[in-house]
């Protein structure tokens, strides 16, 4: 059977399966580094009284720091002016633990499976939920000019009327989406700057200017800040302005899908924007020819999605490992059963 269209949908365990050594959500917080970072130390212990940091949700703790972080309060709070050191104390630990120190400059396993995405008639997207740069790195190791790199800077920053009118998309191919942010993207935080409405990614090519958390808006003189997305979605696409936009691309892309590939994801109750992407884009175009494959070390995954999407558990394929899944999509692509 050949596949016309694939959408990679990425969550942590396809990071914490490439050859970098990225940890998933779960472990992400460690004792001992943790406690390095003074003034994020002593927000989390305010908020987290009764737990050692390996215990905390980061995801949780960046929704908390969202919250506390808002420029009013319906409690009548006035926001902590220091609430900035706390956030830039997390933004340099996200790096710490999300930058792969190998030396490494792409995960083998991904080059494999995205060595066609390269090309301009490629129509497989990539999707993920993830801030680290192990995507990125491998995509720009496939070529010097890399047609999804460089269209994902398009859609992130200031180009007028991409490719149409104000209020029209001229879809292209294929796309690689962020749906959570990056530890490579920046904006200006200060809601009434034009520079508000973009991200600024410091993109992977030589030479390249780059932005840090230390440097200012030329427009406002405000702070530049990694956009990195709490969960609670909804407020996000108020804060970030093109993030509904990717979000939007997402649906599209997922809509469009003949197979959708699943990596490493977990679905979480609480993940209630990404269930509802998943499923709204899935049911509103029904088809019987879309096929499902979920690569996850947790079988019981299989479960959760199959209910998710309303199909049966048996109709996905299920791989445990990604280099089984990547061997499989080899050989079918060799016996010329898969596009």
């Amino acid at each position: 059977m050949l596949m016309n269209k694939s959408v990679f949908l990425l969550g942590a365990g396809a990071s914490a399966a490439s050859d970098f050594n990225v940890p998933t959500m779960a472990n992400l917080i460690e004792d001992e580094s943790f406690s390095n970072h003074k003034r994020l130390l002593e927000f989390a212990t305010k908020y987290f009284p009764d737990k050692k940091p390996h215990e905390i949700d980061i995801e949780e703790l960046i929704t908390y720091l969202d919250f506390v972080d808002s420029k009013y309060s319906v409690f009548g709070d006035i926001p902590n002016p220091d609430i900035w050191h706390v956030k830039n104390e997390l933004f340099i630990y996200l790096r710490e633990r999300l930058t792969d120190k190998s030396g490494k400059e792409y995960c083998e396993k991904f080059k494999r499976l995205f060595v066609g995405h390269t090309q301009e008639t490629c129509k497989d997207s990539i999707i993920t939920l993830n801030y680290d740069l192990v995507i990125d790195m491998t995509l720009a190791s496939l070529t010097q000019k890399n047609i999804l790199l460089n269209r994902m800077y398009s859609l992130v920053q200031d180009v007028t009327y991409w490719n149409a009118s104000p209020f029209t998309i001229k879809p292209a191919p294929a796309y690689y989406l962020k749906l959570h942010g990056s530890l490579d993207w920046y904006y200006c935080s200060n809601s009434a700057c034009k520079n508000h409405l973009y991200f600024f990614p410091n993109e992977m090519q030589p030479n390249r200017l780059k932005v840090t958390e230390n440097d200012i808006c030329q427009l406002c003189g405000s702070r530049a800040e990694p956009v990195i997305v709490p969960p609670n979605i909804n407020k996000s696409f108020r804060r970030f302005p093109k993030l509904a936009f990717i979000w939007n691309l997402a649906y599209r892309e997922i809509q469009a899908a003949d197979t959708l590939v699943i990596i490493g994801l977990s679905f979480r109750n609480t993940d209630y924007y990404l269930r509802w992407l998943v499923k709204s884009s899935l049911f509103n175009i029904s088809r019987s020819d879309r096929t499902f494959e979920l690569i996850d070390t947790n079988e019981k995954m299989r479960n959760v999605f199959a209910d998710l999407i309303g199909v049966k558990s048996k109709d996905i394929r299920y791989f445990e490992t990604l280099p089984e899944y990547i061997d499989m999509v080899e050989q079918e692509k060799r016996e010329g059963n898969r596009k």
